[in-house]
C-alpha cells in the first residue's frame, strides 16, 4: 500500500477521535523566493515521516499565520491530512494591521480562512496595542506556540536573538533552561531547525543548535506510545454542541471498560491454555506419548502467545492510562461546572512524575480542548445549569453512590470484596484439596490401597496438578488485580467524600463552596495519581522485576 493511500486511510479514521499530535510552526517573514522549494521540501519530508508513524493519530500544526514561514505548512503537498490552527497574537482586527498593504491583507485572511481552527493566544492584550505591549503579545504568543508543541520547526537563520518575540529570541527560549520549567519537558519534545535566510541576512552554515542531533530515541519511543494509545481509542460520536472534554471523557471512559474486558478475556484464554499445558505434560511424562509430547508442546506454545501479546499491546497499562485520564477530566469538568478557574495539570505538581506519554496525552487534550472550547453562550448555560442543579452536591452524592451502590446496583466497594472473597476461597479450597489428595495418593502407594495404572489410581494423579493448575493462576490474577490496595483507597475515598457532603450540606446557600470543591478534587486527583503509580505499570509481562 502507497503513503498516499495510507495518509487517507488514516483520516477516516481517526481526525474527531484521537489526541492529537502538535507540531509548532515559527520562523522569518522575509524569505527568499529562490528558498522556499527547498523549506516547502524540508518541511514536507518530516510532515511525511510523522504521517508514517501516526497513522492512527491527528497532527495539528500550529501557526502564528504571519507571512513568510508560517505559511509553509499551507502549501505542503500532505496538507489534505493534517490540520492547521492559527495562533494570533491579539484579535483579528488588531492584528491585520501588521499587513499594511491590501494585497497583504487579502493574503492574510485568504491564509486564515484556510486554517482548520483559529485561536488568539490566552495572553492577548484587549483594545489598542502599540510599542513594548505589542512586541509582548508578540513573544507570548510565539511561546505559547512553543510551549504546547510536541514539535517545534523553527525556519531560522541561526543567529542570535536581537529583539522581543521573533524567530530567535523564540529559538533561544526553546532550548533554554527557562523552557524546562513550562509544562512541557524536554523529554516531551523536540525541536527541528530548518536554515533559511533572513531577507538579506544569510544563514549561518554551520549551526550547531539542539535542532540537528540524530533521530530522538525518546522521542520516537513516545510517538509510539502516544500512537498506540490512539490505536486503541473507541470511537465514539461526536457532537459540536458538546464540550470537547466531555467528547473525549466519554471515548475514554468507554474505552478503558472495553479494554479492561478484553484484558480480562485474554487473561481466561491465557491461564486456560496454561492449564492444558500442565495437564498434557503430565500425562506425557506419565505415558512417554508422542501425541501427548505435541499436544502439550502446542499448548505451551499458544500459552506463551497469548502472553506476548498481552504485553506487546499493553492492554493493562493502557485501560490504566485511559482511566487515570478519564478521571482527571471528570475532576475537571466538574470544577469547570462549578466555576473554578484551576486546571487539574497546573493543581498539582506531582503530575509531571507520571510517564511521558500519559502527560502528553493529558496535556494535549487540554491544549485541543482549547482550542476547540465552546462558546460564550454554552459556557453561559452551563454556569446557569449549576445554581439549579447544585452540581457541588450532585457529584459528590454520584461518586458516593458509585462506591456504596443503591438499592438495584451493588457499589463498587461491595463489588470488589465480593470478587476477592470469592477470589480467596476458590484458591484456599483448591490448595487444601490438592494437599488432601496428595496425601491420599501417598498413602495408598505405602499401603496398595489403589491398584497402580488403575483408572482411580489416574484419576488421584491428575486431579493434584489440575489443582495445583487452577490455583496458582487466581493468585496470580489476585495479585495483579490489587484488591486489597483497591479495598484501601475506596475507603479513604469514601470516607473523604463523606465529610465533603456534610461540609457543603452545613453551608449556608449564599456561601461560597469553591474551597471545598477545590479541596474534594485535589484529594481525588492525588488519590487517581497513587492509583495509577500503583496499578498502571503491572503489565502481564515475562521477566518483569
Amino acid at each position: 500500500m502507497g503513503f498516499e493511500e495510507v495518509a487517507i486511510d488514516r483520516i477516516v479514521q481517526t481526525l474527531e477521535s484521537s489526541v492529537p499530535f502538535f507540531v509548532g510552526v515559527v520562523g522569518h517573514r522575509q524569505l527568499r523566493p529562490e528558498e522556499i522549494p527547498r523549506l516547502q521540501l524540508e518541511f514536507d519530508a518530516h510532515i511525511q515521516s510523522l504521517l508514517k508513524k501516526l497513522r492512527n493519530t491527528r497532527i495539528i500544526v500550529l501557526t502564528g499565520n504571519a507571512e513568510g514561514a508560517d505559511w509553509i505548512p499551507q502549501a505542503s503537498k500532505f496538507r489534505d491530512h493534517f490540520s492547521i490552527c492559527a495562533v494570533l497574537p491579539f484579535a483579528k482586527d488588531e492584528y491585520v494591521k501588521d499587513f499594511p498593504t491590501k494585497k497583504q491583507r487579502a493574503e492574510f485572511d485568504q491564509a486564515l480562512n484556510q486554517c482548520d481552527y483559529v485561536l488568539v493566544s490566552p495572553h492577548s492584550p484587549t483594545g489598542k496595542v502599540t510599542g513594548k505591549l505589542r512586541d509582548k503579545a508578540y513573544q507570548e504568543c510565539a511561546r505559547w506556540i512553543s510551549d504546547n508543541s510536541n514539535l517545534l520547526i523553527g525556519f531560522w537563520d541561526g543567529m542570535e536573538s536581537k529583539g522581543v518575540g521573533g524567530t530567535s529570541e523564540t529559538i533561544s527560549y526553546r532550548t533554554s533552561d527557562e523552557y524546562t520549567e513550562t509544562l512541557v519537558t524536554e523529554r516531551q519534545s523536540d525541536f527541528l531547525h530548518i536554515k533559511t535566510s533572513n531577507g538579506e541576512r544569510n544563514f549561518k552554515q554551520n549551526c550547531t543548535c539542539a535542532g540537528h542531533g540524530k533521530d530522538n530515541k525518546e522521542q520516537t519511543k513516545l510517538l509510539y506510545e502516544l500512537e498506540n494509545l490512539n490505536n486503541l481509542v473507541e470511537i465514539g460520536e461526536t457532537n459540536s454542541e458538546k464540550d470537547q472534554l466531555k467528547l473525549y471523557f466519554d471515548q475514554f471512559d468507554g474505552t478503558a471498560s472495553m479494554l479492561q474486558k478484553r484484558f480480562n478475556r485474554k487473561n481466561i484464554a491465557l491461564f486456560t491454555w496454561a492449564f492444558l499445558a500442565l495437564q498434557f505434560a503430565f500425562i506425557q511424562q506419565r505415558t512417554f506419548s508422542l501425541f501427548w509430547l505435541t499436544s502439550s508442546s502446542l499448548a505451551l506454545m499458544i500459552t506463551l502467545l497469548i502472553w506476548w501479546s498481552l504485553w506487546k499491546s499493553q492492554i493493562k497499562s493502557a485501560y490504566e492510562t485511559f482511566r487515570f485520564v478519564a478521571e482527571l477530566l471528570r475532576i475537571q469538568i466538574w470544577w469547570n461546572e462549578c466555576g473554578l478557574k484551576v486546571n487539574v495539570l497546573s493543581n498539582n505538581i506531582e503530575y509531571h512524575e507520571i510517564g511521558d506519554s500519559t502527560y502528553l496525552m493529558v496535556r494535549n487534550v487540554f491544549v485541543f480542548s482549547e482550542i476547540a472550547k465552546a462558546t460564550s453562550d454554552i459556557d453561559a448555560k452551563q454556569k446557569k445549569t449549576r445554581k439549579s442543579e447544585k452540581v457541588e452536591r450532585k457529584w459528590i452524592e454520584g461518586q458516593i453512590n458509585y462506591l456504596i451502590g443503591n438499592k438495584t446496583k451493588k457499589g463498587a466497594i461491595d463489588r470488589n470484596r465480593i470478587a476477592a472473597k470469592r477470589g480467596l476461597i476458590f484458591m484456599v479450597l483448591s490448595f487444601v484439596l490438592a494437599g488432601l489428595i496428595q496425601i491420599l495418593s501417598t498413602i495408598s502407594f505405602w499401603f496398595n490401597l489403589v491398584e497402580t495404572g488403575s483408572a482411580l489410581d489416574w484419576t488421584i494423579k491428575l486431579v493434584f496438578p489440575f489443582l495445583i493448575s487452577i490455583a496458582a493462576p487466581v493468585s496470580a490474577y489476585a495479585k495483579l488485580m490489587g484488591y486489597k490496595e483497591v479495598k484501601i483507597l475506596y475507603d479513604l475515598k469514601l470516607r473523604r467524600l463523606e465529610i465533603a457532603l456534610e461540609q457543603l450540606n452545613r453551608l449556608e446557600p449564599s456561601a461560597d463552596s469553591s474551597s471545598i470543591v477545590k479541596s474534594v478534587g485535589s484529594a481525588s486527583l492525588t488519590e487517581s495519581l497513587r492509583w495509577f503509580q500503583i496499578k498502571g505499570d503491572r503489565e502481564v509481562r515475562p521477566f518483569q522485576s
